[in-house]
């Protein structure tokens, strides 16, 4: 596909590798003309990922730009271009610059101004004489001269990087091509050309032969001015606002004043304070932000200024972002925008229904809504030990659950708001929601949002008070206060080394004892034991999201326990947390203070074994093993306290305890489990299952007669298992079965638990989680329905198929055909 105007890419040094190579091939696909890498000091080497690109994606260009002869000798620059020309003939470009002078100092390299334009032009000449073969005389008498020892290259152009006049100067003597810095201005640039051109003349050169290359950094979103919102919230887009030089800012009209303030509140890392100085007109200037069709508009108006190749570069660097880029330069590229009068801000507005979706999506990204299980399991354990002492009240379980997620959703939105007032969360943030830094929504309108949802909380309290009485008022103070103090004045206790332990006490005991009380009025000692693995793994939770961002909060002043012990000691903590937790219920179990049904916990292991391999590359320094680690722990937490809840309790719930359990895991599943997420069910998945489901029934009627003889007690057993049909009609029992409880278990079993812990392992913990029903027949029956269905796993068959197997298998022998018939 080529395209009337040509049109590249840029790229930062930074993330996968393998991301940017995916990226130019799509570049190429699109008909853009080239993909550049910046040399960018203090990230990746740009070399490298030039040459993952030249060896993996044909035809189109790939350029350095720039590399600079501070901090690497033109004798080594020379033999990097030539190694790249052999992996792509004629489609390397070289952009040679002088460097910033900011990171030349930080590196303790000498840098003197009037020495850049020197060093330029002796290291083109160096280049040019050695790709021809030609000998250099040595650095220093005495030694043999420099023999080139490969080939000569095919043509490599040479852009001249810089935004000084003498550069420029250079740019018009000797450049195949100029290449702009990101964050020039429109009136710079052409000053700039303007200098480049009269030293061509000057030269006896044709100035028109001297291509024009620039990297055009880019904010896309749905208007500008959610573009506009969200560059001022990246820190990079902050650095690049308060370097520009004082010739830079008088260039475009603007006075350096105001770029002295953003670079102290840069420097001081106050990234908020920093992006509330930068006007729209400031930053409108230097980056083009907008809709795909407004970034377009502006690299037709560098077009127009003497750009010939725009290079499109995203700030953040992300799939969206770049699909969006590459939109744009198609745009651009196909000719079908030109000079069109631009939209003001004012005028802008979204739709209705796009701005309803925004303020919702941020409201459900601040809400965090994955890390509810930290509130939902408390109150689900205090729950189930009213059940056993028989002083259950659905009501009062609801509005306890009620009143628990309000202010787990109150606490999480002003956490969310005081981690970007401290400067803990940027946009560049692992895990942040950045749903108020990218601008989706105010600090206003988050905050009204946590007051609304503890204001919720409070009227619950207000209920379960008129029920209970007083203690819980006390209990609803502490949880309150505990809450809107985590990271708000003037306790701020996420912020220091007592977060951890605070936590713990009031999402494990404070809330699993509260929550029995609530719900059953009574106090009891079970519930302190079983509160304790809760809390740790509540505690893990924090405690993982601490240490993953450990780099984050030490530069925003937090003095955590992982930033005042260090990367090691976080490690053990957080192993000893969630090992702890498995621990501290077994101990519960031995000592007689929880029921032996509790162990089903044990089931969650595999995540357990899961999330102690990522802590140890973790600790190793693999941050990108830990950087989901908050959310895989809150979904360890989730299994731990669901998997013991459905076969215990009072009987006519059973159906409710399974499907709630159902609707746990599946969505655990579908969480964490791409092929889970994938599964589609066609023709062929509905003929392999309701075949795989027929030859099943067929083993369960040949087997039922063998274990009512075999069993000692295998009729009495089969008739419980059949009698659990009386509790519900069979029209609410099919869509439980075909809507929930079936599709979930394989979802999890099959596709989550058997992909990681392999068939034999899953085979045995489906049928162990059957022990606690004390049934026998159940658990063989379990072990055997097990096996079959993680046996056509293991062989192949499409989770679709098995969803429909099991669905088939549990409608008909549980409520249309069952195998008591045959006993009869």
């Amino acid at each position: 596909m080529a395209l009337a105007r040509r049109v590249g890419l840029g790229f930062a040094s930074r993330g996968k590798v393998s991301d940017c190579v995916a990226w130019a091939e799509r570049a190429r696909s699109t008909g853009l003309e080239s993909v550049w890498f910046h040399d960018s000091y203090f990230e990746r080497d740009a070399v490298t990922y030039a040459s993952a690109v030249a060896s993996q994606v044909e035809e189109i260009g790939v350029g350095l730009g720039a590399l600079n002869p501070f901090t690497r000798h033109p004798v080594l620059i020379a033999m990097t271009v030539s190694a790249l020309d052999e992996m792509a003939p004629s489609r390397i470009r070289l952009g040679l610059g002088s460097a910033l002078p900011l990171r030349l100092g930080q590196m303790g390299i000498p840098y003197e101004p009037d020495d850049a334009a020197t060093r330029t032009v002796s290291t083109i000449d160096t280049l040019h004489a050695l790709w021809k073969g030609e000998r250099l005389p040595p650095g220093k008498p005495g030694l043999p001269p420099l023999q080139p020892m490969f080939p000569p290259v095919h043509r490599v152009p040479i852009y001249v990087a810089g935004y000084r006049s003498p550069i420029m100067v250079v740019a018009g003597q000797k450049g195949d091509g100029y290449l702009a810095r990101p964050a020039e201005s429109i009136p710079g640039l052409q000053k700039l050309l303007r200098v480049m051109r009269r030293a061509a003349k000057d030269a006896g050169r044709d100035p028109q032969s001297i291509d024009v290359a620039g990297y055009l950094l880019t904010f896309i979103d749905e208007t500008r001015r959610d573009a506009l919102n969200r560059a001022k919230r990246d820190p990079f887009v902050i650095y690049m606002m308060s370097i520009l030089s004082d010739v830079t800012l008088r260039r475009a009209g603007f006075e350096p004043e105001n770029r002295d303030r953003i670079a102290t509140k840069w420097r001081a890392e106050d990234y908020t304070g920093a992006g509330a100085l930068i006007a729209d007109e400031l930053l409108d200037a230097y980056i083009l932000c907008g809709t795909r069709r407004e970034v377009a508009e502006r690299a037709h108006a560098y077009h127009e200024a003497g750009m010939s190749l725009p290079l499109l570069q995203p700030v953040v660097q992300e799939e969206a972002q770049v699909t969006a880029l590459l939109e744009a330069a198609v745009l651009y590229g196909s000719a079908e925008v030109g000079s069109a009068a631009r939209v003001s801000l004012e005028a802008q507005r979204k739709t209705f229904a796009q701005d309803a979706r925004n303020r919702l999506g941020g409201l459900w990204e601040i809400a965090r809504p994955f890390s509810f299980t930290a509130s939902t399991v408390p109150v689900a354990a205090g729950g189930a030990l009213a059940a056993l002492a028989g002083a259950f009240d659905p009501w009062l379980f609801l509005a306890t659950l009620v009143g628990a997620v309000a202010l787990h959703v109150g606490t999480n939105v002003t956490n969310e708001i005081y981690d970007v007032r401290k400067g803990v969360d940027t946009i560049v943030s692992p895990r942040a929601s950045h749903a108020i830094v990218k601008g989706r929504i105010s600090e206003r309108a988050a905050y009204r949002f946590a007051i609304a949802a503890f204001a919720v909380a409070v009227l619950v309290g207000l209920y379960l008070t008129s029920v209970r009485g007083w203690p819980i008022v006390a209990l609803g103070i502490v949880g309150l206060v505990g809450g809107y103090t985590y990271t708000a004045p003037p306790f701020q206790y996420k912020f220091g080394p007592v977060g951890i332990p605070l936590v713990f006490l009031l999402m494990g005991p404070l809330m699993v004892i509260g929550s029995f009380y609530a719900v059953s009025g009574l106090f009891d000692l079970r519930a302190v034991a079983a509160s304790i693995p809760v809390g740790l793994l509540v505690a893990a939770i924090l405690h993982g999201n601490e240490w993953r961002d450990i780099s984050e909060d030490a530069r925003a002043g937090a003095a955590t326990f992982s930033v005042r012990a260090g990367r090691g000691a976080a490690h053990w903590l957080y192993v000893a947390l969630v090992v702890g937790a498995y621990l501290a219920l077994s101990a519960g179990v031995v000592f007689g203070l929880l029921p032996t049904w509790t162990l089903l916990a044990m089931l969650s292991l595999p995540l357990l074994v899961r999330q102690i391999r990522s802590s140890e590359l973790g600790a190793t320094g693999q941050q990108r093993a830990i950087a989901m680690i908050d959310l895989e722990t809150a979904q360890l937490h989730a299994a731990f306290g669901f998997f013991g809840l459905t076969f215990r309790g009072p009987r006519e719930r059973f159906w409710d305890r399974m499907t709630a359990t159902g609707l746990t895991l599946g969505a655990l599943a579908l969480a964490t489990d791409r092929d889970a997420r994938r599964t589609r069910i066609g023709p062929r998945e509905v003929a392999l299952g309701l075949g795989s489901a027929a030859g099943l029934y067929g083993l369960f009627r040949m087997g039922d007669p063998i274990a009512r003889k075999v069993m000692p007690r295998g009729g009495e057993q089969i008739g419980d298992i059949y009698a659990l049909r009386s509790l519900r009609t069979k029209e609410e029992l099919v869509a439980r079965l075909a809507l929930i409880i079936g599709p979930a278990e394989e979802l999890f079993w099959r596709g989550f638990v058997q992909s990681r812990a392999g068939y034999v392992t899953s085979t045995l913990l489906y049928g162990g989680a059957h022990v606690v029903t004390e049934n026998a027949t159940l658990l063989g029956a379990a072990t055997v329905a097990g096996a079959y269905w993680g046996l056509l796993r293991a062989l192949g068959m499409p989770l679709g198929a098995l969803v429909i197997s099991h669905v088939a298998w549990d409608i008909w022998i549980f409520l249309v055909a069952p195998t008591e018939d045959v006993a009869d």
